[in-house]
């Protein structure tokens, strides 16, 4: 299928058309993006909310560092 087909056919049944490829993980996150600002009820500050705090899953922070010292001491 040709893009612009897609684009149309997306534009003309309210569907979200964005080229992915899976196997090279070409616009994949892009596409769950889109799928996620589009359900209702979400606002983009809740949404922005949300990447950040799963981007920051799973990191430490200077408290976490201290506190492994503090254990190691003790």
């Amino acid at each position: 299928m040709l893009t612009e087909d897609g684009e149309k056919r997306a534009s003309e049944n309210g569907a979200i058309f964005l080229e992915t490829s899976a196997k090279a993980g070409y616009n994949v996150k892009q596409l769950f993006k889109k799928i996620g600002n589009s359900l209702p009820g979400l606002s983009g500050e809740e949404e922005k909310a949300k990447q950040n705090a799963s981007a920051n899953a799973g990191r430490k922070t200077l408290c976490d560092y201290t506190k492994e010292q503090c254990a190691d001491i003790s």
